[in-house]
């Protein structure tokens, strides 16, 4: 999770409430990481990191 918190440029308690909306299709960490389809969805749902992101019809 730390490289995913960095990637994004927020804390890690922020990152924990980001993944606790999708958890549910997130799945669990196998041995405290993510497998490839579980980053894959954290980038779907939150946009690849680096890249702008459009929230409530802002830009950030």
């Amino acid at each position: 999770m730390k490289e995913l918190y960095i990637l994004y440029g927020v804390s890690w308690h922020v990152l924990k409430n980001w993944l606790k909306t999708i958890s549910e299709d997130l799945g669990k960490r196998v041995s405290g990481y993510y497998n490839i389809r579980q980053v894959q969805l954290i980038f779907e749902t939150f946009g690849i990191p680096g890249q702008e992101m459009t929230f409530y019809g802002g830009n950030f």
